[in-house]
């Protein structure tokens, strides 16, 4: 009786892991988990290969990827969102050609063709913008170092990123998370190694920019390969069905972009204002530990990110029990994870900081605390953020403003009249009063969504 007892709560537990630790969560969780490894590897090695100013322009230019924002206008996330609603109603056969309701696949056709078209507007438009601005904080210090040639190309590498994650993000909204996720991963691997090999035989500042553009060749081949057959299906009924996408999606696009926008002034910040104020070398310092804390943030994300067309399928089946239950467990998993792995990390910080040269390169061990607390209440919002969105609504575009703005004005304020130790508490102190902002909207829109 014992044994039987023991046997099916051994089954139970078994399928319920099953359940949970599924193709989506692994491929997920593989491409955070290399993120989270490649990041230190390439931080380890700068400090090897580079002097203090070099590391300085490399974080700085790195950085720049975060301007993507305000060509994305959050459109990545939200074309998931909408292909995952209509892919719901569709479905891939074993020889991976789309099929099921003819006329959400003729809506997910122009769907894929608005994308295609808004890509390649924002290509054209914000690219050189951004290269302008880079121009400007780069330039801001005299140097010897040769970065003008290295930030060109960047640019170039970064547009093409910029296509490549779009069309990945439709696919991956089409029930598709573990083979998108299967190709970000090789793409992530390639680019890791590229950095990697180009660092090691001396090509400095040119290390950032032509890994990517490798990756970008071979994710664009993979999904050719893959998925050609559907795309053409696409392409050919984009041509004789037409639907006003623009309706649905720029009152969602406005609210996304000012949220997005301030997702720059939030996060991204610091380190042109450091390099610019103090110099490359307290910018390299932030930079590096903004990198490695992000690192730690990503791969606890594996979690939220790896149900998130879960989460907006239920939401279009009108699943709010499972929706909730989902949403919940993979929260509270993601906030347990950062805690843990930020925990160690401060804690060999502590131990090691005067043993090791390497850990003079970071912040001081009051920053990495600031910013440690930082991304957890950041994880917090970001939980919630997802959950809000998946209902296809942008509740916290303000809120977003509003943070942005003030961290932008704290920041340049305690640049300019404090010390640099006290550099970060100005984003510290934006996350204090946003996190319990965030949480009462949070309750307030469930509430109204499930009655």
């Amino acid at each position: 009786m014992n044994r039987k007892k023991k046997d099916s709560l051994t089954y139970k537990i078994h399928l319920k892991l099953k359940e949970t630790i599924n193709d989506d969560l692994t491929y997920t969780g593989l491409n955070k988990i290399w993120s989270f490894l490649s990041g230190p590897i390439i931080v380890l090695l700068i400090p090897f290969f580079f002097n203090e100013e070099i590391q300085g322009y490399w974080f700085t230019i790195f950085g720049m990827n975060t301007l993507i924002n305000f060509a994305d206008l959050g459109f990545i996330f939200l074309v998931l969102q909408l292909s995952a609603h209509e892919f719901a109603f569709l479905s891939f056969d074993k020889n991976n050609f789309v099929q099921g309701d003819e006329f959400h696949l003729k809506k997910l056709a122009s769907l894929f063709k608005f994308t295609l078209k808004r890509i390649s507007i924002m290509s054209v438009c914000m690219f050189p913008i951004i290269f302008i601005y880079g121009f400007f904080v780069l330039s801001s210090q005299v140097t010897t170092v040769e970065w003008f040639w290295p930030f060109f190309l960047y640019i170039i590498s970064l547009n093409c990123d910029f296509v490549l994650f779009n069309v990945l993000s439709f696919t991956e909204g089409c029930n598709s998370v573990a083979k998108i996720q299967r190709i970000r991963l090789i793409g992530i691997i390639i680019q890791t190694a590229g950095m990697v090999l180009f660092i090691l035989f001396g090509f400095g500042l040119y290390s950032i920019a032509i890994p990517i553009f490798l990756k970008c060749l071979f994710s664009f081949f993979l999904l050719y390969k893959k998925y050609k057959h559907f795309y053409k299906k696409l392409f050919s009924l984009s041509k004789e069905f037409k639907f006003d996408w623009k309706k649905e999606l720029f009152p969602l696009m406005f609210k996304y972009a000012i949220s997005n926008m301030s997702g720059y002034l939030i996060f991204s910040i610091y380190t042109p204002i450091v390099f610019s104020i103090f110099g490359p070398i307290e910018a390299g310092k932030i930079g590096m530990t903004l990198s490695i804390v992000m690192s730690f943030l990503m791969i606890s994300n594996i979690w939220i990110v790896s149900i998130m067309p879960h989460l907006n399928k239920n939401v279009a089946l009108k699943k709010w029990a499972e929706l909730d239950n989902l949403f919940i467990k993979r929260l509270i998993l993601s906030l347990s994870s950062y805690f843990i792995i930020i925990l160690f990390f401060i804690g060999f910080f502590l131990i090691f900081k005067n043993k090791f040269d390497l850990l003079n390169r970071f912040v001081d061990l009051n920053t990495l605390i600031v910013i440690s607390v930082s991304f957890f209440f950041h994880a917090i919002i970001n939980g919630l953020a997802i959950y809000l969105r998946v209902h296809k609504e942008e509740p916290l575009a303000i809120i977003s403003l509003c943070l942005g703005v003030y961290c932008l004005i704290s920041s340049l304020f305690c640049a300019f009249f404090l010390p640099i130790q006290w550099f970060m508490y100005g984003f510290l102190s934006g996350f204090l009063w946003a996190t319990p902002v965030v949480f009462f909207i949070f309750k307030k829109k469930r509430k109204q969504w499930h009655s």
